[in-house]
């Protein structure tokens, strides 16, 4: 019984981090925590977030943006502008057709 409460934790703890990981992709813009938390609602805790933030970013899944109060996350795969400055919402094959409208 001991193990499966343990089973049990250890999904829930793995579904809340991705319930924060889909929320966080779902934004367009960078997000403060106080306003990823509003938008998560009370089933989680900030020292959690704060937590699991920290592990995704080492991971490299989440861009932690400013320092101390201005912190801002974004998931990784939505920063705004590619190298070329383009929207990364845009698919290979559509980038290739931007660079050949963009040429003279």
């Amino acid at each position: 019984m001991a193990v499966l409460r343990e089973i049990v934790a250890v999904m829930s703890v793995r579904d809340n981090k991705m319930a924060v990981l889909r929320q966080l992709g779902l934004e367009s813009v960078p997000v403060s925590l106080s306003e990823l938390m509003l938008r998560l609602g009370d089933g989680f805790k900030e020292p959690s977030v704060r937590r699991w933030f920290s592990l995704l970013i080492e991971e490299g899944v989440v861009k932690k943006i400013g320092h101390k109060r201005a912190t801002k996350y974004l998931a990784a795969g939505r920063s705004k502008e590619n190298a070329h400055g383009v929207s990364s919402c845009f698919s290979s094959s559509s980038l290739e057709a931007i660079e050949i409208v963009k040429r003279p």
